[in-house]
């Protein structure tokens, strides 16, 4: 909300220096509150019942997610174990990475120390690592079915336990996968994701765990002496298990996990596309005409991009010089390029990826059967079974579910904001249409043309160059600017850590926060 009143109040008056420090402002207090929340709860609670408490970053708290590759793509809400978090008591060194004393292979070793090791992992050991894991985790719960009271002790602190090891590990694999992407990953990860998620869907139905949430909930007494944040746990985890279709039977949950399997297969297909079709794009000038308007840093960006698909001479001052679809890239040529077509062929481009217009596509007929189309089209017929099953109206009904907002609320407000902005916005496209004609248009402005006048008219209204705020934003004095405030506002310190875990890259860079005595505490 911040963010967004920010940069609404920006846009609304045009000033760009608040643009950028309204974001920038509003993404260091969104950092640092994530910092101190998960710090917070740390100290609130025991070593114990930390291990339970809402992690807040929710992008590996959960084993039972419907792997996906893309943000918002057949994500699966009924995820059984989303509200717990990662934090174990067993983790509780930082400077002890991992050891492969235990096993040799890498996804086993890591179950033993803090951190993934990334520079270790590999395609080949992925499927046995997991498929271990996975064959590991299923005897545990079906143990605890077995044995199982409802009691914080004997039933959430057990079962955080028993899924840490494999949200940790396929977490790792799933963010290999997005930043190191490989032909052998990719076949690793399609083999053992459908174990995975009949794994997750044996969590998230499991009617002795869902029971026990509920008779933890129905106990006045018991649930009163809970905290807020163990409550909400409760209530969570009673969520995700109707959302997980523990309710189901018969042939009706049959169809449901053939749903959920469906979508993780479908997910990670139109991601791998989309992949695809990103890295196949590439444009090579060597006019300096046809690069008109780029600054000089995109200019180096894509002479650096030419050297690297072989061009060794390239150089930003005389090419040749690759464009991409790469955001970076992009954004350069929409906002900086005289060249029209140039802007066109890069906004056609962009917004037909993994589809049967896309321009490699074309002409390529390894992209033959890389058109996402009916894929959206079937990601949204199963969408709507499953919220037919879970007896809901809709797949944002479904999604809303585990929301502090409602759906008539989310549609209530997207309605105020349009109500708002609308008029204002056809009024600045008119100016903007009146400023591209007064600097020589002679054509109605289309969406590659935009940002290119944009600039260009807050060039001329503000004497403002955005090109020129760069050196101010550079990635040290941001990070600086960042962990001072966190520092000021919160009572704790980010700094760099006197020791390196793996990585999955030389460049990835990494800190520990730390109190004003100096001890580490995340």
């Amino acid at each position: 909300t911040l963010s967004w009143r920010l940069m609404w109040t920006a846009r609304a008056t045009r000033i760009a220096p608040l643009a950028v420090a309204a974001l920038a402002a509003s993404l260091m207090l969104l950092v640092a509150s994530r910092v101190v929340k998960q710090t917070k709860l740390q100290a609130a609670v025991s070593m114990r019942s930390t291990a339970a408490v809402g992690a807040p970053f929710a992008r590996f708290s959960s084993s039972v997610r419907v792997p996906t590759n893309t943000p918002h793509i057949a994500r699966n809400p009924a995820s059984p174990f989303g509200a717990l978090s990662r934090a174990s008591p067993r983790r509780n060194g930082l400077q002890r990475v991992h050891s492969t004393a235990t096993a040799t292979n890498p996804l086993i070793a890591m179950q033993e120390g803090v951190f993934p090791p990334y520079d270790t992992i590999q395609a080949e050991t992925v499927v046995p690592g997991m498929r271990q894991i996975i064959e590991e985790t299923s005897t545990k719960l079906s143990k605890l079915e077995k044995s199982i009271n409802p009691t914080w002790t004997d039933l959430v602190e057990p079962l955080e336990k028993l899924s840490d090891p494999l949200e940790r590990t396929w977490g790792a694999v799933q963010h290999l996968k997005m930043v190191r992407d490989s032909e052998d990953l990719r076949k690793a990860v399609e083999e053992i994701q459908p174990e995975v998620v009949t794994l997750s869907l044996q969590m998230g139905q499991s009617k002795p765990i869902a029971k026990a949430f509920e008779a933890m909930k129905d106990n006045e007494e018991f649930y009163k002496a809970l905290s807020p944040a163990q409550q909400r746990i409760v209530d969570s985890q009673i969520t995700q298990a109707k959302l997980s279709g523990v309710s189901l039977e018969g042939e009706a949950q049959e169809e449901f996990n053939k749903i959920q399997q469906r979508l993780s297969e479908l997910s990670m297909k139109f991601g791998n596309n989309v992949l695809d079709a990103t890295k196949a794009f590439s444009v090579r000038l060597t006019d300096k005409k046809d690069v008109s308007g780029l600054p000089s840093s995109a200019l180096g960006l894509a002479a650096q991009t030419a050297r690297d698909k072989g061009d060794k001479d390239a150089t930003a001052e005389n090419g040749p010089w690759v464009l991409t679809l790469d955001i970076p890239s992009y954004m350069a040529v929409m906002t900086y390029a005289d060249d029209r077509a140039l802007r066109q062929k890069m906004y056609t481009a962009q917004t037909t990826r993994a589809s049967k217009l896309f321009p490699e596509g074309k002409e390529n007929e390894e992209f033959a059967s890389s058109d996402n189309s009916e894929i959206v089209l079937e990601i949204l017929r199963l969408r709507q079974k499953k919220a037919d099953l879970l007896g809901f109206k809709n797949h944002a009904e479904v999604s809303m579910a585990t929301k502090m907002a409602s759906y008539d609320k989310a549609l209530e407000l997207l309605e105020d904001l349009r109500k708002a902005s609308f008029e204002a916005a056809k009024k600045e496209h008119e100016d903007l249409q009146a400023f591209a004609e007064k600097d020589g248009a002679d054509f109605k402005l289309q969406r590659w043309d935009t940002a290119y006048y944009a600039e260009k008219m807050r060039k001329e209204m503000f004497d403002l160059d955005e090109e020129a705020l760069r050196p101010y934003f550079a990635l040290p004095t941001v990070l600086d600017g960042l962990f001072r405030l966190i520092d000021r506002l919160f009572d704790v310190k980010v700094v760099k850590a006197p020791f390196q875990p793996p990585t999955w890259a030389p460049d990835v860079l990494f800190y520990q926060v730390v109190d004003k005595e100096d001890k580490p505490v995340a």
